[in-house]
């Protein structure tokens, strides 16, 4: 695939304002056409077009991957786009960009046709497209000439298009995802004259029904949040539509992509602007396609309403890696990844994603062993931020295999594994890690919790983990079985006195509990002390990664309605503010309460080897239905019907029991 394609480019000749180039080929098929295969790459992006139309579910942003490592082919089938006799290939490339393309066509009597990109293509400079960037554009459509994409136009006056190198990555068609495009499930509230509401925040680009003048200017705002007088924040990156001519048309950026809930249209005169009028205001959400696997309700509707927030945030958030939208930064942030995996795994199919993400860790990692904290993307991170965010390579391959039974990303991942641990070995101090970090997003009012404790609790977790890979994969795991030991002794000597934490905060309590540094007997005291300690702050006063060892401490010790009841408070609308009161504002941190839905409320616990079904039915709670993969869990107050397609324990009122494949009703009297 793409073997014989030349990476190729244009070069301007100065004379005009244009910020992309325009390339042609046309070609001619002398049969029918059986099928035919588009493979195409584009950096850092590219509107590819067959006789004059978008390959089905093509999108424009080719760049999900660091192009210095790995370059992202995607493949089009599109036999339906050409026919026997004249054809033409069009490709539309931002100034400083290129891209190689190779179409394969069967023909009806079984022969095969190739084009590939070369120098024979054509290429102009005048396009209609001004400025060019993901952040935004400028669209002249009075420059715009149909007839460019018509294969019977004249482009013998047009150069050639300029051979080029590519970028040292390696063209991986496997590495590419699909990427989904979808209307918004609620459509723009008009606020007031030219600005519009979506109600939740958005990936993508607006559309605007748009007419006036020729010559007319429309602009596009676009902000995430609003100001203390109740407006919208219009922040930087607009896109800018020209009129060309009279009559209604409707403008669709090309190139950019924003972060966005509010939009605002203005008309741009030499005086100032002054709003728009717009027939019609729509949008379309812009992500990597995953796959549900998962579904959750309840008779809360908060919850349930906030499992469906998670579920769009999960999406929108994947854009080739796992980023902060839609709360902040758009790059692939690698702890926030590893915080959402719970979430994410009960809730879509993460194989594909998750295996390109960590090839995107692999290919970034030094031989030293470290990686950047945020990748990828074209600002080189030179430090990997701290141990939360090395969890994404060390726990994240082997959390999949927990849920899956499918070792294959720890296959893939080991190599890299072992090179980190080798790295974390400077930051190691007598068995104590100074590689952690505060925990992220705590309140500053928070009790201190030093890095270390977290830090050094994850180096064990990383020890246990590679000893338990490295059996699996049939290598000897006494190395980090003898380190678990180590670091499980310094932690207890430098944290701990006579069976008490030295920092009784929510945090060191629940990272304690949960990474098992508590001996047995130790347990329910300390497990006492963090129920003490939230009812003394009257909620959860963790950051991101507190709470996933928090709810995971108190799920395990069947402290389950103490979480819910904290959880359906932080959730519930107070004074009219929602979840915008809670002290748990961070994404990251949702994800942790729909993990904790899933594996203690709806009781669904999948492991390697087998299921377990746990129900639990809060009190205030009159029913849960969820399902994950090949099993259904609904509970009310009266009956348990469970109906899987494997094997599971059912754990209820004290007793388990070993059920085969099958449908099933119980009393939920205990």
């Amino acid at each position: 695939m793409l073997e014989k394609a030349k990476w190729i480019t244009g070069e301007g000749n100065g004379e005009g304002q244009s910020a992309c180039f325009f390339f042609r080929r046309t070609f001619l098929l002398r049969e029918e056409i059986e099928s035919a295969q588009l493979h195409c790459a584009a950096l850092p992006m590219g509107e590819l077009r067959v006789n004059g139309k978008l390959p089905p579910n093509f999108y424009t942003d080719f760049s999900d991957s660091d192009p210095t490592y790995a370059i992202c082919c995607r493949s089009y089938e599109v036999g339906a786009l050409l026919s026997k006799g004249e054809n033409l290939l069009t490709v539309t490339l931002p100034k400083g960009g290129r891209f190689c393309a190779e179409l394969s066509v069967t023909l009806k009597g079984g022969r095969v046709a190739s084009l590939c990109s070369d120098s024979s293509w054509c290429v102009t400079d005048k396009t209609p497209f001004l400025a060019v960037s993901a952040k935004g554009e400028v669209y002249d459509e009075g420059k715009y000439n149909p007839d460019y994409y018509l294969p019977s136009y004249n482009d013998a006056a047009w150069d050639n298009a300029k051979i080029t190198a590519g970028t040292g990555g390696l063209l991986l068609p496997l590495r590419a995802l699909p990427v989904c495009q979808e209307p918004p499930s609620i459509p723009a509230k008009r606020l007031q004259k030219g600005v519009y509401d979506f109600t939740h925040l958005l990936v993508g680009r607006v559309s605007l029904r748009i007419e006036g003048r020729v010559g007319d200017r429309i602009r596009i705002y676009y902000g995430k949040r609003l100001q203390k007088n109740g407006l919208p924040l219009f922040e930087k990156g607009t896109d800018d539509f020209i009129l060309g001519y009279r009559g209604a048309r409707t403008y669709t950026a090309t190139f950019s992509k924003h972060c966005f809930r509010y939009v605002k249209a203005v008309l741009v005169e030499s005086d100032g602007e002054k709003p728009a009028e717009p027939h019609s205001v729509s949008a379309v959400t812009l992500h990597t396609a995953l796959d549900s696997i998962g579904y959750f309700a309840c008779s809360n509707d908060n919850l349930t309403a906030w499992h469906e927030h998670i579920c769009r945030s999960l999406r929108l958030a994947w854009q080739g890696a796992p980023t902060f939208i839609p709360e902040r930064e758009e790059f692939g942030r690698c702890a926030v990844g590893f915080a959402t995996a719970g979430a994410s795994l009960y809730n879509f199919d993460m194989k594909a994603p998750y295996r390109k993400w960590l090839s995107d860790i692999l290919d970034a990692q030094r031989p030293d062993g470290q990686f950047p904290a945020v990748l990828p993307c074209t600002v080189k991170y030179a430090d990997c931020g701290s141990a939360a965010d090395g969890a994404a390579l060390l726990l994240l391959p082997y959390e999949y295999y927990l849920y899956t039974g499918d070792s294959s990303l720890l296959s893939l991942a080991f190599g890299g594994m072992k090179a980190y641990m080798r790295f974390l070995t400077q930051f190691e101090e007598e068995g104590i890690l100074h590689f952690g970090d505060r925990d992220i997003h705590l309140r500053r009012e928070a009790a201190y919790c030093p890095p270390e404790l977290p830090g050094t609790a994850l180096y064990y977790r990383f020890a246990e983990v590679m000893a338990r890979t490295a059996t699996l994969l049939g290598e000897s795991p006494k190395e980090y079985e003898a380190l678990a030991t180590k670091v499980r002794a310094a932690f207890r000597e430098r944290f701990m006195k006579n069976g008490h934490l030295l920092f009784p905060s929510q945090t060191a309590i629940a990272c304690t509990l949960a990474m098992h540094l508590a001996e047995e007997d130790e347990e329910a005291e300390l497990t006492a002390s963090l129920l003490a300690a939230i009812r003394e702050a009257e909620g959860f006063d963790v950051g991101m990664m507190g709470l996933g060892f928090l709810l995971a401490a108190l799920g395990e010790a069947g402290k389950i309605q103490e979480a819910y009841n904290v959880i359906a408070k932080e959730l519930s609308d107070k004074d009219g503010k929602g979840a915008h009161a809670s002290k748990l504002w961070s994404y990251p941190a949702h994800c942790e309460i729909d993990r904790f839905l899933f594996r203690y409320i709806a009781g669904i616990r999948p492991t390697p080897h087998s299921l377990t079904v746990a129900p639990f039915l809060p009190e205030g709670m009159e029913y849960v239905l969820s399902s994950y993969g090949d099993v259904y869990v609904e509970v009310t107050e009266s009956r348990i019907h469970i109906i899987s397609r494997r094997p599971f324990y059912l754990k209820y009122g004290g007793g388990e029991h070993y059920l085969p494949a099958g449908e099933y009703n119980f009393s939920a009297k205990k």
